[in-house]
């Protein structure tokens, strides 16, 4: 049998040149991978505030958006309707630029699980190049892995959690490909 070798390669990357402002946002389901993409951003020049437990969330973003999810009806569990999700934005709109606006560097971005029940309501708050980044795991590792860290929910509960921010952040992506962007 011939002998297997393999060597470590190294991919060299141009330097970037763009340097034109960026806006990410990371949604996905809890337990999804959210956490890593950020880090993995954050190690890459994207600045990314983070809560220092872990999870790389923006504790701003997480106040935010747990005071519109419960003052819409609901929390980051249990859904509220899209109507009322927008109505509790439109009444925080001033709140939502003012924290926009203070984090906003060349290349800046956040993570919040709860963001992909809201972010498509975000949309048109945001002037710069947006990369809406979604990570999408198995729904049913998302589930099992949810479960474990939460055992009080039942494994079905958690699925169907899950498939909640699946079906929220599938709205936004069609509505991030097809809304009239400022600059147009």
């Amino acid at each position: 049998m011939p002998e297997l070798i393999f060597e470590e390669r190294t991919m060299e990357h141009p330097p970037i040149t763009d340097t034109s402002p960026k806006t990410w946002i990371i949604v996905g389901s809890k337990r999804g991978g959210t956490s890593f993409l950020a880090q993995v951003l954050g190690e890459n020049g994207v600045k990314i505030e983070h809560c220092g437990n872990g999870h790389n969330e923006d504790l701003e973003f997480v106040h935010f958006n747990e005071k519109i999810l419960h003052e819409a009806g609901g929390d980051w569990n249990d859904l509220p309707s899209e109507s009322a999700i927008a109505a509790r934005i439109h009444w925080h709109e001033e709140e939502l630029i003012k924290l926009i606006e203070s984090k906003k560097t060349n290349s800046w971005g956040w993570k919040d699980p709860r963001q992909g029940a809201t972010v498509k309501h975000f949309f048109p708050y945001l002037e710069d190049d947006v990369y809406l980044v979604c990570v999408f795991r198995r729904p049913d590792k998302a589930a099992e892995s949810m479960h474990r860290t939460w055992p009080r929910h039942s494994l079905s509960y958690c699925r169907s959690v899950i498939n909640s921010y699946y079906a929220k952040i599938l709205e936004a992506i069609e509505e991030f490909i097809y809304r009239e962007w400022n600059d147009e």
